[in-house]
């Protein structure tokens, strides 16, 4: 009974001499550094988002002489309502809503069989279209080709060049890394139970492949729904189909407005002065919303899947 009273003093003495070696259970002038550190940081990646944010809540008489804006004093939404006033930026949110979502789907289908397919090596041609993916992460044909392409299947002036050219062969490798660390023996029972390729590939693969598809999805739609370049490209008589970031961008760098907004808002809200930065702010609002309220659905799927996706397989 003594020696096990003897012992469990010596664990908590060593337990309690191994806390002050390693700094546990006190605060030290690392940490306090760390925080400090990390509190500033935070202030610094938050506050341009709340300055955009405050400034398109409140009018031009409360932001002059005000450099930092913690709250309104008397908040209103008319630079929201002026963006929303026509149906020009409504529309763009829904053409760029529909392109993110149709170019995802594409991106994920195109890869995900594509990956499926090459983690075979008894695939006729494997070397050769390992060696084509390869070489065009590093060597690219180029804008002008790749306009002329569009341009000689009938494209130009539609969506489909948006959509279609959201494919990156990064996505591929990642993809195809986490498919090779699924076991052989997983498809091997299946097969035996009777399973089909496609079955095995529905049933089995794409379950187990949640993790990197999420990562893939997500950047896929982040980088498709800050896009505008396309839409100035590929859309040059179709203002009609320009999606929200090109919008912007006209709104932001070019200085236009939107077309027909200041004669309907001087209708609606006579007597208040069209105040561009404020409307500027509220656009950068709308666009940036969708963006942050899907990300923390995909979040925990995150470091996952870039993980394991990145490891060899």
């Amino acid at each position: 009974m003594d020696d096990n009273n003897n012992n469990n003093v010596n664990e908590a003495t060593n337990t309690r001499g191994s806390s002050r070696r390693f700094g546990v259970g006190r605060t030290n002038a690392f940490d306090i550094f760390n925080i400090i550190f990390f509190i500033i940081m935070g202030f610094i990646m938050v506050y341009p988002i709340w300055s955009v944010l405050m400034t398109s809540l409140i009018t031009p008489a409360e932001a002059a002489g005000r450099f930092f804006i913690p709250w309104p004093r008397n908040p209103t939404l008319h630079w929201y309502q002026f963006i929303f006033i026509t149906d020009r930026f409504p529309r763009s949110f829904v053409i760029t809503t529909i392109v993110t979502i149709a170019s995802t789907i594409y991106t994920l289908v195109l890869t995900s069989t594509f990956s499926y397919a090459l983690t075979k090596k008894t695939v006729p041609g494997y070397k050769l279209f390992i060696a084509l993916i390869t070489i065009t992460m590093f060597f690219g044909g180029g804008l002008i080709p790749y306009f002329m392409m569009m341009r000689a299947f009938g494209w130009v002036n539609t969506l489909i060049p948006l959509i279609v050219g959201s494919v990156g062969f990064f996505n591929f490798v990642m993809i195809r890394a986490f498919l090779s660390q699924i076991p052989e023996g997983l498809e091997e029972s299946a097969v035996i139970d009777g399973a089909n390729e496609l079955t095995i590939f529905f049933r089995i693969i794409i379950p187990l492949s949640v993790p990197i598809l999420a990562v893939v999805t997500l950047w896929t739609a982040v980088s498709t729904w800050n896009a505008w370049m396309g839409s100035m490209i590929y859309l040059p008589r179709r203002p009609d189909l320009h999606v929200l970031q090109h919008v912007l961008r006209q709104l932001l760098v070019e200085g236009d407005t939107i077309e027909g907004a200041d004669f309907e808002f001087r209708r609606q809200f006579e007597g208040v002065h069209i105040w561009m930065q404020g409307v500027q702010n509220a656009a950068v609002i709308v666009a940036t919303v969708p963006i942050l309220v899907v990300y923390p659905f995909l979040q925990r799927f995150f470091v996952t899947g870039i993980y394991l996706g990145s490891m060899k397989g």
